[in-house]
């Protein structure tokens, strides 16, 4: 898993939505978020250097605060290799710069996206 970074979007495990109030408290749980649950009520939450709730029961606790996922998208040259293998060379941040920087001398084939999350 992850190591839970504060400087990078967050939530809680459960999904609620999560809001920094504090991360610098002097103590144990230097982290203090509000929290709002599904139901429009909101709370406070303290949370350790990990995000782990303070009043955590198991670990992987539903108040625990994980950071969530962000798209990441780039766009690749598709070549046919010397034995016949497709393979991918550079990594573009649009499709029309992909399709701009691909090589003359190669067997193109195609310009394709590839996504992950992070």
């Amino acid at each position: 898993m992850k190591k839970f970074d504060i400087t990078k979007p967050f939530c809680y495990r459960n999904g609620d939505k999560a809001e920094l109030l504090a991360d610098d408290i002097t103590g144990l749980c230097p982290i203090m978020c509000k929290r709002t649950d599904k139901y429009g009520i909101k709370s406070t939450t303290s949370h350790d250097d990990n995000g782990v709730y303070i009043y955590a029961e198991t670990e992987n606790y539903s108040l625990d605060l994980i950071n969530t996922p962000t798209k990441q998208e780039r766009w690749v040259n598709v070549y046919r290799g010397r034995s016949g293998a497709e393979q991918c060379q550079d990594f573009y941040p649009t499709r029309e710069e992909a399709f701009q920087n691909k090589a003359s001398t190669c067997d193109y084939i195609a310009t394709g996206k590839v996504e992950w999350e992070e």
